[in-house]
């Protein structure tokens, strides 16, 4: 460690997009962040902190907490993996044989009854034999398919009526053979029967619940939330609810007389066990969407998609923010060219967000902006002037006051993952659009020309992941095509060529030694001396992100799957840098203009690291154009 310089830190930002949650009445509540990371309460939602260690899949659809240990908890994967933790978090293991492959787990229930029993609603995209529930009774260790009677490619939701651990009903989501989209057992889910709620032109169950008295709440597509308590027999629809296809989720208490209903329109709550409803979103988020339920004996929380998540300890009578600690997977990180205090991330929940002290604290900028952002670039000429590339709306966004209002001067349909400026030209930019390729505007985003010569591109046009101007000659121009190598141009996107074919993530240019680039793949830290003409392998480990210090280039950083590397010889060594403090998946790397704070975007939000005098106490050339 050398003198001056401090530890990684983070202070954000915080929310995120919420995928699921799981509650114990003690108040530990765990909270899936999309692609991130596994969050733990252990005080109804007021503090969060991560628990995501040995969840090798990040694709949590699924949470469930052992109701008579709160130290027991399960993790459905997209991926078709369940894990377990013992330990309330501080480790997760991958646990079941005899589940099926290529499948996705929706939803794990437990009996309350016997925890050692377990229910797993299975999906998979075509009909086939896959889908339907699984059974533990063994705590997941194996699992056995209980699909007799069942008939559907996709059960999106299982769940036990508390006071008879026999009957369980599951809800099919999508491809339901013979329009059946309500299953129930009576016999601990050794065989089925349906259909039901044939009254109602029913496409698909997003949610099933079981009440007080075992009344059945079944949330569907057409139609809002259905009621049953007389087992199925008939169903009667509840009032109060806003119009079709807006809602996800439901979650009923303890008592089972407060029913909640997540949705596109926030939160509704019920207070005569579903029979009625009414809007409970005060201090939610306005235009918030409920992705995630859960109730504790102090509260409820409610995870949204974008806003983070929300608690009330009024029975949804009031919610305020409920985000500390609780961080989004920041995938995009750009440094202001002319204030070395700013820097900008693009997160997974659908905002950007902005620091002007280094990372200490975080602004979200959400004023027109309506689609997750990829990606960010700053004009070198006046930092009041952003970019944003977006993975839905518009596609393309422009701030000319900082960020605090955006407006599409064009569009770029299907989305944008790159964007770079020309630090010569500040009017000339360079993006993609999906599906097209990439493409050029010189008047700062107004219109876009596309710019492939001499490029072939597979249908559907593979993404543009990075698009980098050589500061030195800015008639260069790299591009990182996925799974598809980099692409180059000397003539300003007139004609490109490949210059390499291996799969890479990210890509970096020396901005004061001509000719030199860096690139990562899955396996190596790669270099060129000459343009990109040829390449050696400088570090045989992989990494998802690269960047080089803008005023001293013989710093290089490079962010792997567990940390940050650091060569100060040019990339010919390298070392763990700040591995005091462990980061997992470090998407995205920044360094401020001085060189004097390095940013790391992670799956569990933006970590700094500032020194306080340069590192090495080295000399800084200055900035070459």
């Amino acid at each position: 460690m050398f003198a001056g310089v401090r530890q990684w830190s983070s202070s954000g930002p915080d929310g995120g997009s919420i995928t699921a949650m799981g509650s114990h009445p003690s108040g530990v509540v765990y909270a899936a962040v999309f692609d991130g990371l596994v969050f733990k309460s252990a005080d109804s939602g007021a503090s969060w902190s991560a628990a995501s260690n040995g969840l090798t899949d990040l694709s949590i659809l699924c949470l469930a907490i052992d109701p008579t240990n709160a130290d027991v908890a399960y993790a459905g994967t997209q991926l078709g993996a369940i894990f377990k933790t013992t330990d309330g978090g501080a480790s997760w293991s991958k646990i079941g044989t005899g589940l099926p492959s290529t499948t996705t787990v929706e939803e794990i229930a437990i009996d309350r009854n016997n925890p050692s029993t377990l229910y797993a609603a299975i999906s998979v995209i075509f009909l086939d034999a896959h889908g339907g529930v699984y059974k533990s009774t063994n705590g997941g260790a194996t699992w056995t398919a209980m699909k007799s009677g069942i008939f559907a490619a996709r059960i999106d939701s299982v769940t036990i009526d508390p006071s008879n651990s026999n009957t369980i009903w599951a809800g099919c989501n999508y491809r339901c053979e013979s329009d059946i989209r309500l299953y129930k057992s009576t016999n601990a889910g050794a065989s089925w029967t349906g259909p039901f709620i044939s009254q109602e032109p029913l496409a698909f169950i997003y949610d099933v619940a079981v009440g007080a008295n075992s009344a059945v709440l079944v949330l569907a597509d057409l139609g809002g939330v259905y009621r049953s308590t007389n087992g199925g027999t008939s169903w009667t629809r509840a009032t109060g609810l806003p119009g079709f296809s807006s809602g996800t989720l439901l979650a009923v208490d303890a008592g089972g007389s407060n029913v909640y209903w997540g949705g596109a329109n926030g939160v509704y709550r019920s207070t005569n066990g579903g029979t009625s409803f009414s809007a409970a979103n005060s201090g939610i988020a306005s235009g918030a969407r409920g992705r995630a339920l859960a109730i504790t004996g102090a509260a409820v929380i409610a995870g949204t998609d974008g806003d983070g998540a929300f608690r009330s300890t009024n029975s949804g009578a009031a919610w305020t923010a409920a985000n500390n600690g609780l961080r989004p997977s920041v995938r995009v990180l750009a440094a202001d060219p002319l204030n070395a205090t700013t820097v900008w991330a693009g997160t997974t929940s659908s905002h950007l967000f902005r620091s002007s002290d280094n990372g200490a604290s975080w602004t979200r900028l959400k004023s027109g902006l309506t689609a997750q952002v990829d990606a960010v670039a700053v004009d070198p000429s006046n930092s009041n002037t952003v970019y944003a590339g977006t993975s839905g709306g518009n596609g393309f966004y422009k701030s000319i006051n900082g960020g605090a209002a955006w407006t599409s001067p064009s569009f770029l349909l299907g989305g944008s993952s790159a964007l770079a400026v020309d630090p010569s030209a500040p009017a000339t930019l360079y993006g993609e659009r999906r599906d097209v390729g990439l493409v050029k505007s010189t008047n700062s985003g107004s219109s876009w020309t596309t710019i492939n010569n001499g490029l072939t591109f597979a249908i559907p046009v593979p993404r543009i992941v990075d698009i980098d101007v050589d500061p030195i000659n800015t008639a260069n121009v790299y591009a990182v095509i996925s799974a598809g190598g980099i692409a180059k141009t000397s003539n300003r996107g007139t004609d490109w060529t490949k210059v390499t074919t291996q799969n890479v993530f990210d890509l970096a240019v020396d901005p004061h030694t001509p000719g030199v680039v860096f690139a990562v793949t899955a396996s190596a830290i790669l270099k060129s001396a000459d343009g990109g003409a040829n390449w050696q392998t400088v570090n045989s480990g992989g990494a998802l992100s690269i960047a080089v210090d803008p005023v001293n280039s013989s710093n290089v950083y490079a962010g792997t799957t567990s940390g940050v590397l650091r060569s100060t010889d040019g990339g010919a060594t390298w070392s763990a840098f700040g591995s005091e403090v462990p980061m997992r998946n470090v998407l995205a790397l920044a360094i401020d203009k001085a060189g004097n704070t390095i940013y790391a975007g992670t799956a569990a939000g933006a970590y700094w690291y500032q020194f306080t005098q340069p590192p090495f106490g080295g000399r800084r050339p200055g900035r070459r154009r």
